[in-house]
Parts: structure tokens; C-alpha cells; sequence
């Protein structure tokens, strides 16, 4: 005898609440992107922590100063770093001048992270000039962290949406292990000017 067939209306009714879950669902995704694309001109936060006088003299007889600063990330984004493009300059006598980095910050700042740099610059220096090159994560995985872990078990639950959005990486992760770099890099500049103080 043939197994009875399930109720229409019970089946209508899982379909129903699929579909709303996966409209609520795309709804929330799309206000995330409104709110997440609102990034602060320059993502950087770069404060001056100390001056140390050193042992050494420049070409001209000058004595030489370690700068030390922090380069904080204000922005909603984890950034990455160009490993061999910070820059640094010092202001002597109305002119810029090359500075020597001897601490580079980390390639990699995660939200709210902060990193420690540290040029040399000759004694008479007005200022201190630090240029660095930068990419922000993917918008879908900032996404993704944003959402939290209640709003991921969530999204898996609709696999196909999900895997399509945030592919997970060769052992399962989301987001995949390592930078999800974009290709060809997105690479930035931002210059801060630090004014040091007299000495």
C-alpha cells in the first residue's frame, strides 16, 4: 500500500519560511554592505610614543634621534601591508629629507591593531613623514566577521547561498587560512605627517 502523501499545507508552509528566512537573509546581507562600505578617508591612526638621542652622527655631524610611533587600524576592515613600500622622510630646515626605518609595521593590522614603527632622523628634524602602501580585506568577509557567530550558523544553514558568498577554505574555514587576496592587489598609499616636538 502506498505510503499516504504528506499534507500540502505543511509542505507549502517549509517552503514559505525558507523563502522568508532566505529574503531575510539577503535583506541583512545588504544593509551589512551599506553600513561596512562607510571607511574613514585614511584607515590609519599614527601617534608619536617616543624620541630617543642616539650614539651616532649623520654625513653632517648631526646627532641622530629614534622616532617611535604607532600606526593603529581605526578602520571596520583588517588591512594588509605592502612588505617593502614604508616610506619615511624628515623635515630639516624646510626640506624633506630621506629618514632611515629600522621597525617597519606588521603586514598585517587586524581591526583596532596597533604596530610599532621606528625611523632615524638627524637632530635638527621639524617633522617626520611615514608613507605606507595598503589593501583592505574583502568586503564579504568583512561582512562575515560582522554578522558574528549567531548570524554564521545562521548563513549555514543555507549552504548553497553561503558557499557562494563566503567559499570556505581546503580544511573547511571561513574565510580561508591566509590572506583572501584580491588579483591583481588593490594597493593604496596614506601619508601622515608627525610634527616633533623641540629639543
Amino acid at each position: 500500500m502506498d505510503e499516504p502523501a504528506a499534507p500540502a499545507g505543511k509542505a507549502h508552509s517549509g517552503k514559505t519560511w525558507y523563502w522568508l528566512w532566505s529574503a531575510l537573509l539577503v535583506a541583512g546581507v545588504l544593509g551589512l554592505v551599506v553600513v561596512i562600505r562607510r571607511q574613514p578617508a585614511c584607515p590609519f591612526e599614527v601617534v608619536l610614543v617616543g624620541m630617543q638621542r642616539l650614539e651616532i652622527v649623520d654625513e653632517s655631524g648631526a646627532d641622530m634621534w629614534a622616532v617611535t610611533f604607532d600606526v593603529s587600524n581605526r578602520s571596520s576592515a583588517r588591512l594588509r601591508l605592502h612588505a617593502t613600500d614604508q616610506r619615511s622622510w624628515a623635515r630639516v630646515g624646510g626640506r624633506w629629507v630621506d629618514a632611515v626605518t629600522v621597525r617597519e609595521a606588521q603586514s598585517l593590522l587586524g581591526v583596532g591593531a596597533t604596530s610599532k614603527v621606528m625611523v632615524l632622523v638627524p637632530g635638527p628634524s621639524e617633522s617626520c613623514r611615514f608613507t605606507l602602501k595598503y589593501e583592505t580585506e574583502l568586503l564579504k568577509w568583512r561582512m562575515w566577521r560582522r554578522i558574528g557567530p549567531r548570524g554564521q550558523r545562521m548563513a549555514l544553514r543555507f549552504p548553497k547561498f553561503c558557499n557562494w558568498l563566503w567559499p570556505a577554505g581546503s580544511f573547511g574555514e571561513r574565510p580561508p587560512n591566509g590572506w583572501p587576496a584580491r588579483n591583481p592587489p588593490d594597493w593604496r598609499q596614506a601619508s601622515t605627517d608627525l610634527a616633533l616636538p623641540h629639543r
